[in-house]
């Protein structure tokens, strides 16, 4: 398995621009009152890559929950459900903090999910929906998950890629 982890100032791994650009659903990781609580989210990613945006209803769990703890992590990844996921997809891991969109940057916010999802318009324009960033502070790319590991370390830039079975 091949594994690549970085800070939040080197989000320059092809792999992760390729699975932020070409997906548009990721899997939210809350904690709800000390329990893991995961969430199906509809985001879209800053063009320079420090950001990933989502919007919720601020009267839901997931809300709750970001209010009582900002620390998340976002799961996006590129399976297809079938035998050849083991060899081909990869799977990218953001952490950072999640805080509520300002005023001041809500229609940035908007257009960039509205332009993801345009089924979303509706739905991001009631009173009632929040929209969240998500400020990358790290992030794991993990593919090929049946390689053999041989093979070595590299850094650069805050980087390192070590490979792990």
């Amino acid at each position: 398995m091949n594994e690549s982890r970085a800070g939040d100032a080197s989000l320059t791994d092809p792999r992760i621009t390729r699975l932020l650009r070409s997906q548009r659903l990721a899997v939210l990781a809350t904690d709800e009152e000390g329990s893991p609580y995961l969430s199906l989210v509809a985001y879209a990613a800053a063009p320079d890559l420090t950001r990933v945006y989502f919007a919720t209803l601020s009267s839901t769990r997931k809300a709750r929950a970001l209010e009582a703890n900002p620390r998340v992590a976002l799961l996006v990844d590129d399976r297809r459900n079938d035998g050849g996921d083991l060899a081909d997809a990869s799977a990218l891991t953001l952490t950072g903090l999640a805080e509520a969109v300002p005023a001041r940057r809500r229609d940035e916010a908007a257009r960039l999910l509205a332009e993801a999802h345009p089924e979303l318009s509706d739905f991001l324009s009631m009173a009632d929906c929040q929209l969240y960033a998500v400020r990358i502070t790290g992030c794991v790319v993990v593919s090929r998950f049946t390689e053999d590991p041989a093979g070595g370390s590299w850094s650069g830039r805050g980087q390192t890629s070590d490979s792990h079975s």
